[in-house]
């Protein structure tokens, strides 16, 4: 099994190799522009360091949202051609599920969370169920304070998961958190993780 996975729906994008030993390769960069430029040498490049082929990927995964509509149409896009083009699966998973995923072990309720700019975030509510987490309701745009107020009406000890935008960060300082999930810095800063059969957690 060797699965490509493409994240694109924030300024931060990313894109790792997993196989049945977990993540093999991976690659972030954190910048607003240039995910077109970005994403397909990402992928070679990252094959290569992995020591993986593209030949052998028997699945796409791509993050699907909610975030800025411009990278992910460029995300979706690569990942469909790919999945064309060498003839293999490919699956589309909420951005907001995957961060919620990060702190699936937690037994408190779940705020994941990622910047919809001009001073909202998008936000969905999650609890731990067997194997993973269960979503409790759709997606939904919301000024960090008013989320605030919810979480803390809901459950005063929480976890919460955001993405490193400016907006969702200041969220979670207002938010007891158990949990952030991080990606990049906010500058054209470049990540590359190679993991020798032990999945990196970073």
């Amino acid at each position: 099994m060797l699965i490509l996975g493409i994240e694109t729906s924030t300024g931060a994008s990313s894109v790792s190799f997993w196989s049945d030993r977990g993540r093999v390769g991976g690659m972030t960069v954190a910048r607003e522009r240039g995910h077109v430029e970005f994403l397909m040498p990402a992928v070679l490049r990252t094959a290569e360091l992995a020591g993986v082929s593209i030949d052998r990927l028997t699945g796409v995964a791509v993050g699907l949202g909610p975030g800025l509509f411009t990278s992910l149409r460029v995300g979706v896009a690569t990942a469909k051609t790919l999945a064309q083009v060498l003839q293999v699966p490919i699956v589309g998973i909420s951005s907001l599920d995957l961060l919620a995923f990060n702190v699936r072990f937690t037994p408190k309720l779940i705020c994941a969370c990622v910047d919809a700019r001009r001073g909202e975030v998008f936000a969905a509510f999650y609890r731990q169920a067997h194997g993973g987490v269960h979503r409790l309701n759709d997606s939904s745009t919301w000024e960090p304070k008013a989320l605030a107020a919810e979480v803390s009406a809901q459950a005063p000890n929480m976890a919460s998961s955001c993405l490193p935008d400016s907006c969702s960060m200041s969220l979670c300082r207002l938010l007891p958190c158990a949990s952030i999930v991080t990606m990049a810095g906010n500058s054209a800063t470049v990540r590359c993780h190679i993991a020798s059969g032990v999945p990196n957690s970073s």
